[in-house]
Order: structure tokens, then sequence, then C-alpha cells
């Protein structure tokens, strides 16, 4: 290829630096290809859940026509605050770096990773390939029984073929891995008496009964899966003693139970309905009466959490729902019958009752990058987000990612993988900060707002460009200068000027302002609640103008008023309950620059604050630490101190930063010293008093710290 080079002549002016390039003479220079990645779409690897980390996912390969570069890997956009996967930087295979577990609660099911080769040519080239990792389960989980032992009855007279009693087991692992069968033990000598059925568990009598009233029949049960138990050894088993009592002494039975499973949605709420009816017959002459009750088992599928109730009319029990679903917590559950007589007897019969899944979570965006420095460089993505839904089935948690309208123009995004790339126009274009709104949504109709629309969540990414400068000022202009401290006409140095000019670019990234406001009981009247966030290190206001934006909605600017000289924001009285993204259009001019307009956004979170929220708070006592520091976002920390404490007190409580709000902060003065006294409120704890939430805190003062 023929290469342009030219010289570069730079004039220093009272205001302005220009820079004049000239065309030279063309000569021949080699060519520099960029590495490639010819087999991405061919890659689709799979790792076993539960291996350790190092086990090798797959070996990726990129090849380069320059036979004389070498060739590095690296993995892009790692943005987990644990690292999944590695990958040797000369080889390109991919190892685990993270344990996985794809069986609830966790559920990691499939991950995307995005791989970059870069050669080592002048420049470096590029270029990257997203996978999708996906997570295989294994037979890791043995199945459980539902009760440590069992007892059963038969009167002497009991016929062949009759159920004693069902066995019942629990198994988390998924699809085929689930599967359990039962067999008897072979090591009793009344194994021979009965019978189970290998798929449900109904142990059934296989032969007279040869003992008397009060004697009883012992044996064994094991439940093992089809396959074999990948980290278990042996399957579990359970004692099961068979009572004898007198023939005359009959055992109830059933004259009507659910012959098919029962179907609910999990969003299914019609407490009053009956869902299941069992009859039963005493099997005593001239005494009808019997008691129905549902066993509670050990496990949440067994209704150990009472989610279903029974509810007995004469010789009839009706099975009602009592408590929420939840397909993401369980997906079926087997509930127990029993029925007993007035000799103390009982049977018992199940109904399966299985959840379907619905649309019921919103995706769950991984924020752990909110900001970050971009270079531009060709074929480089600038960022790879990440989401996942905790619905349970693939109808309903499949997730796609778009980026808003207004940030088209200037970047795109794979709907599949999350990876944010830049569109051509982005090095035309002259701002250095760009807000991308990234949206998550997953693919079936929501079941919590029923609109007809999938759940949907968001994240906004501050992106600052950081060699933009370079595209208007060539790098060796700079070094032409030869370090001598040029000055312009109106004594500043040149080097100064540059110096300048940077701090201004960089101050773009506190264009962006978040403040929390705490309505205590609606007595909040009009409020100064802050200023438009623009400059860091630049007091003087005399040179600005502060206008609203024309994006800002009226709907919004209601219950706003700004002061077109200072910037500061009044909340005016009556403003609801809300978040307001309020944008603004700073206008500045000065001797070192000339006129320039700065985006800025500032987001108002109004919340109402009750009594009972107050007398439940929470409080933290800072020593040497001042309010003005504490809410303030300071050089080298994208999140103010106020931010972090929200932050690390959600992550002690299990809970959202979203829920955790610091309503009142006090400087107070003593002999001893200056203090801060923070008070919090948490919505959703289950810590509801301010002794508890205090004293569990206690315990994590260094973290807090």
């Amino acid at each position: 290829m023929t290469r342009q080079i030219g010289f570069v002549l730079l004039l220093i002016s009272s205001n302005w630096i220009h820079c004049h390039c000239f065309a030279a003479a063309d000569f021949k220079a080699p060519v520099n290809h960029k590495p490639s990645f010819h087999n991405c779409g061919e890659y689709k690897p799979t790792l076993k859940e539960e291996q350790e980390p190092g086990t090798t996912v797959l070996r990726v390969t990129a090849t380069d026509q320059d036979q004389a570069q070498t060739i590095k890997y690296s993995i892009a956009n790692e943005t987990r605050q644990e690292q999944l996967f590695a990958i040797d930087e000369d080889t390109g295979e991919i190892f685990s770096e993270y344990i996985f577990d794809r069986d609830p609660p966790y559920r990691d099911t499939e991950f995307y990773i995005t791989v970059r080769a870069t050669d080592n040519g002048q420049p470096n080239l590029d270029d990257v390939c997203t996978i999708k990792v996906t997570i295989l389960d294994i037979n890791d989980n043995p199945p459980v029984f539902d009760k440590d032992y069992y007892d059963a009855f038969v009167s002497m007279n009991t016929t062949l073929r009759q159920q004693v009693t069902i066995i019942t087991v629990k198994d988390i692992d998924d699809e085929t891995n689930n599967v359990v069968n039962f067999e008897i033990v072979q090591e009793y000598k009344d194994d021979s008496y009965f019978e189970i059925d290998q798929r449900t568990g109904v142990l059934t009598l296989a032969k007279r009964i040869d003992r008397n009233p009060g004697e009883y029949y012992a044996l064994r049960v094991r439940a093992y899966n089809q396959g074999c138990i990948e980290n278990e050894s042996d399957s579990p088993e359970v004692d099961v003693k068979v009572h004898i009592i007198n023939a005359d002494k009959r055992l109830p039975y059933f004259t009507k139970v659910p012959e098919v499973p029962v179907i609910l949605h999990e969003n299914f709420t019609a407490f009053q309905q009956v869902l299941a009816v069992f009859e039963a017959n005493s099997n005593i002459n001239n005494e009808s009466n019997i008691i129905f009750k549902i066993v509670r088992g050990k496990f949440e599928q067994t209704n150990s959490m009472n989610t279903f109730l029974l509810e007995q009319i004469e010789n009839t029990a009706h099975i009602r729902l009592a408590g929420a679903l939840d397909f993401e917590r369980v997906t079926e559950y087997t509930i127990t019958v029993r029925a007993t007589n007035r000799h103390d007897l009982a049977t018992e019969a199940v109904v399966k009752i299985m959840i379907l899944d619905v649309n019921d979570n919103i995706p769950v965006i991984i924020k752990d990058v909110s900001y970050l420095q971009y270079e531009l460089k060709d074929n480089s993505p600038v960022f790879q987000i990440h989401a996942y839904d905790l619905d349970g089935t693939s109808t309903n948690n499949i997730i796609s990612y778009s980026i808003a309208e207004s940030n088209q123009l200037h970047f795109t995004i794979d709907s599949h993988t999350g990876t944010v790339t830049k569109q051509n126009r982005l090095f035309d274009d002259k701002k250095d900060i760009y807000f991308i709104k990234i949206l998550a949504k997953d693919n079936a109709p929501s079941a919590l707002f029923r609109n007809d629309k999938p759940n949907m969540s968001s994240h906004t990414l501050i992106v600052k460009i950081i060699n933009r400068d370079l595209n208007i000022i060539p790098q060796n202009a700079i070094t032409n200068i030869h370090r001598q401290d040029q000055r312009t006409s109106n004594g500043i140095s040149f080097q100064n000027g540059l110096r300048i000019s940077k701090s201004y670019e960089e101050r773009d990234i506190f264009n962006d302002r978040f403040i929390m406001v705490h309505n205590y009981e609606g007595t909040l009247t009009d409020k100064l609640i802050g200023s438009v966030y623009f400059d860091y290190d630049i007091e003087d206001n005399s040179n600005k103008l502060f206008l609203w934006d024309e994006r800002a909605s009226t709907g919004t600017r209601k219950h706003f008023k700004l002061n077109s000289k200072s910037g500061v924001i009044t909340m005016l009285n009556g403003t609801p309950e809300e978040i307001y993204n309020l944008e603004f259009t700073v206008i500045e001019e000065s001797s070192y620059f000339p006129r320039h307009n700065v985006s800025a956004r500032v987001t108002v979170t109004v919340k109402n604050i009750s009594a009972k929220t107050v007398n439940q708070s929470g409080s933290i006592r800072f020593y040497n630490v001042t309010a003005e520091t504490f809410i303030s976002q300071t050089l080298g920390e994208l999140n103010t101190p106020m931010y972090r404490l929200q932050q690390s007190i959600a992550s002690i409580l299990d809970t959202s930063p979203d829920q955790v709000d610091i309503f009142t902060i006090n400087n107070r003065k003593l002999a001893r010293g200056a203090f801060l006294d923070v008070f919090f409120a948490v919505d959703d704890t289950i810590y509801t008093s301010s002794e508890v939430l205090n004293a569990v805190l206690s315990l994590h003062l260094r973290q807090l710290e």
C-alpha cells in the first residue's frame, strides 16, 4: 500500500492552537494485517458443573497473514468481581476460574465470554470473538428421603397387592438426573413380603400376613438415580417398619383420590378454589367418622411451609392453596393426605401439584462497571454487559440486549452477547463523554405488569473517550516544540494551556450527579437540594449559564426550579415520590476556550419516609468525617462514600442497595473530636427494630469503615 507522510507546522496565537498539515512524498510501507478468528461461529463449548478451577473449556485460534508477528490472547471486558474464565495468552486455551453450580438456587446455565487476539505489529491490531459457554448438569445430588424412617400398619386380613404406604424423596438435579428409582434392599429376611413400585415408591403387600398383632416386618428401601451419582458413592436408604394389627381393626381406605396431577401457574392466587378432593371410608361397621390431615414433610416440596391446606367436610377433604407459589423455588409438590379412623389406624394417598413458570422476574444487570475510559481503536469492543433472569425456564428467561435510540448513532450492541461496539460515526464526533443506556429484556409478556410487553431493566454506562484529542492535534505536533516554554500573546504558556485543556476534559466525568431527597411524612416544603455538577476544580460561575436541556420533559420541570446563574436546583412543594432525570446544558466561555456547551444530568430520587421507618432505623457514627466529604464525589472515585456505605449495608443484610435509605446525616463536635452520625432505614429486611439492626451491623464494623 502507499502511505501518506506529512510534516506539522504548529502556530501559537492568542486564543487558538492551529495545526497545518501538508502532504509529503509517497513511499512504499509494509502492510500490517490484523489477526482473525476464522472459526469463531463454530465454537460451542460446554463445561460440566462442579468442576474445579483450571478445567479446560476450549482452545481458540486466530491467524495473522504477517507470519513474523506473534499473537497474544486475552479476555475482554471481564466485569464480574470474581473472574469466571482465564486464558493462556500464548496458546489461546480457555479454562475455568470458578466452580459453577447449575442446580438451585444458583442456576448457572450459560455465560458469554469475549476473547481478543492482538498482534505485535505497528500499530497493534486485534480481532475479537464472543463465545457462549453452556454449563451442563451432572448427577451430583443424591435423592433425599422425606422422612427419617417410615411406620406403616396392616391388618391380619389385608389382601395381596394392597397399598401399605408411600415412600417419597426429593432430588434437586435437573432433567434426567433427577429421575429417582426405588428398590427393596435384599438383606433382610422380611423383604420378600413386600414389593415397591420402581417409579412411584408405593409399597404393597406381596405375601400373606403370617405374624401376630403387635409384631412387625422390617425392611429397608433404597432410592437411586438412573445414572451414577458422580460425587456420591452410595445411594440413600431408609428403614421401614410394617406393624401388624388385629383383623377386627381394619385400616381405612380411600374411595376417591385425584387421578391426575393438579397444574397451577406460579402466579395462581385463587385461595378459595378447591384444587383436589379426597374421600375415605373408616372401614368400621356403624362408624363412618374419619379424620383427614396433610402430612408435613421435611422439604418445601412436601408442604413443610404449609403452602397448601386441607379443609374437611364430613368424610371429604378439600385441598386449597394457602401461600404464594414460586416456580424458581419449587416446581412440584407432593401432598400426602392421611385418613385416620377411630382405631387410630391410618392410610395415606398423594396428589402431585405441578407448578408452571410465568414471566415474573425482571432481568438483573450486573452493574460492576458504570464508568470506563475507552481508546478509539479499530475493531475493539467498548464493553460487554452481563445480565441474568431468575425465571426458571427458557420460555421466560432468554435475555436480549439493545441500546437507547439516542445512542445508536455512535454505538451498537450484540443482542445475544451484550457486547457494545462503536459505530464509525464515533470517529467524527466531537464529544468526549457518552451516556449509553443499555436495555436488557426477556422473551415473554410480563406476568407482573400484564402489558403484553416483556420485562426490562436498564443500566447507564458512562464512556469517556481518552484519545479524542489525538484526532485533533497529532501527537508529533507536541514533540516539534522541543519542550520549549512557548508563550501565547496573553502570557499563558503552551504547556499550561495543554494542562488546562486536559483538566477540562477530565472534569466531564463529574457532569452526572445523584441526589436523594427524603420527605418525612410529606412535610417537605420548597427546598434547595443541590446544584448542577459541571466543574470540579473551577468555582467561578460568573462565565457560566445554566439552562434546561430540551430533552427535559415538562412533567419533570414543573417540580423543580433552576437558577440560571448559579446552577442551584430547588425542589418545589408537593413533588411526588419518584425518580427524576433532570437534563441541563451549561454554557461556558473563557479566555482559554471558545464558547463551549456541556451536557449535565442530575438524577433526583424522592422517597417518602414514614414515622415507622424512622423508628426502626439504624445509625452509625464515623469519626473525623465531615458531611461534605460523605456526600461528595472526589477525584479518583466514581461513587461517593455515602453510596459505598449503602452498598456495604445492603451486602451485609442481603438486600438491594435501593432498599437502604440514608435519610439524615449530622455533624457534631465534642471535646474528644468531631464525628458524623448517619441514620438509615432498610425497607426489605427481617431486622425490624433499631436494636437488632444495629447489633447485626456492629459485627461488620471493619467492612463498613
